[in-house]
């Protein structure tokens, strides 16, 4: 039998949808008008021509959306209760740390990543930025040290000291440059593997790939959770200053 009412609720809600999915769409164009009307951030411009990485809106869009949020949480008065999640996100998150037997410890895990953890709504503005700011460094010529040296400070390592100047002259051979490279490198490797033994370095050198990626068919676990955390303990027994 038909009924008025379940009819006209229908209709209500597919009414109230469409209207959702305009206001989305609204805001969306919103974004964009208003991202491209910024000024170009400073150090785009590479020898005269634009340096665009991944979507030019993005950053934008994303400073937009956590204001969005924050305001949100003042506007509904929930404040003090997000804040509360927050303590309570840190806790659960620094009490894995002492867990022996649970799959989620604090082994390996970064400071940025903790950081990034306790402060949910500015995470992503700041995971995107910084994945900006190393893509850029490949494209401005900094070379592999300067991007490598960015990297490193999201990966607990300490600042790197300022040595000699390493660069290669024009009178230098293009042989005798990389010949340099690969003696650094080489020497950088063994005083990273001072701490470990002979028997601990085969280990790491047969089941890193294997264990870490090769054998890897879930994406948030490993296949061998145990042989995973004890290769995870010998890197940081190996010496990363």
């Amino acid at each position: 039998m038909h009924n008025p009412t379940c009819a006209y609720a229908v209709t209500q809600c597919r009414e109230m949808s469409l209207a959702c999915i305009a206001a989305v769409a609204l805001l969306i164009g919103g974004i964009c008008a208003a991202v491209a009307a910024e000024e170009p951030e400073n150090g785009d411009a590479v020898s005269g021509e634009s340096t665009t990485v991944g979507c030019p809106l993005a950053a934008g869009m994303l400073k937009l959306l956590e204001s969005e949020m924050k305001d949100s949480l003042q506007r509904r008065g929930i404040q003090s209760a997000y804040e509360r999640f927050r303590t309570y996100a840190g806790r659960k998150l620094e009490s894995t740390l002492r867990r022996t037997s649970s799959e989620i410890t604090g082994i390996g895990r970064l400071g940025w990543y903790a950081q990034l953890w306790k402060d949910p709504i500015s995470a992503p503005a700041a995971a995107e930025a910084f994945t900006r700011t190393l893509h850029k460094a490949f494209l401005k010529e900094r070379g592999l040290d300067g991007v490598l040296d960015i990297a490193a400070a999201k990966l607990d390592f300490k600042e790197p000291s300022q040595g000699s100047d390493d660069s290669a002259s024009p009178d230098d051979k293009p042989l005798d440059v990389v010949r340099r490279a690969l003696e650094r490198a080489r020497e950088a490797q063994d005083t990273a593997l001072t701490p470990l033994t002979p028997g601990e370095v085969r280990h790491l050198e047969q089941s890193l790939y294997r264990v870490l990626t090769g054998d890897v068919r879930t994406g948030h676990t490993l296949s061998s959770r145990s042989t995973g955390r004890r290769l995870i303990q010998l890197l940081e027994k190996a010496n990363r200053e």
